[in-house]
């Protein structure tokens, strides 16, 4: 059994794993390698002094190596951008990059900023194929964007 802690663009959380599927998952854990997890919401109250804190816990239900999901062609693929980051010039390389693999899934922008996160679905002629070729030049581009920042 694993409890992990998580966390996204709006908080951290707690992720429970129970011995069968931990069982299944836990030498891949080992690799430090991204997972794609399918689980069940619950929120819990915690008390702490004067005030209470929620935090939202989870139930793994499915755990698989991202690199060998794939994502349904109706569901947008999320790329998170950090705004003060992107150059003109990492623009047009992530356009490069979206054409490079053409699909049915739409991209959808994350663009993080100081005090608001924006949510950008990109046009028809930008919707790509998912898959680990995408995945690794996305990885390379997102690096690039944290070198310079």
């Amino acid at each position: 059994m694993a409890f992990c802690q998580i966390e996204d663009l709006t908080g951290t959380g707690e992720l429970t794993l129970f011995p069968e599927l931990y069982s299944t998952i836990r030498n891949n854990l080992e690799l430090d390698q991204p997972l794609l997890c399918t689980a069940k919401i619950s929120q819990d109250k915690e008390e702490n002094g004067a005030e209470a804190q929620q935090q939202v816990k989870l139930v793994a239900q499915h755990i698989q190596l991202l690199t060998s999901a794939s994502i349904p062609e109706d569901q947008p693929y999320q790329l998170e951008v950090p705004a003060r980051s992107v150059s003109p010039e990492h623009w047009t390389r992530l356009k490069d990059i979206i054409h490079r693999h053409p699909g049915r899934n739409p991209v959808q922008l994350l663009i993080t900023m100081d005090d608001a996160l924006c949510c950008l679905q990109l046009g028809p002629n930008f919707c790509i194929l998912p898959g680990a070729s995408l995945r690794q030049e996305i990885q390379q581009w997102q690096k690039e964007l944290h070198s310079v920042h």
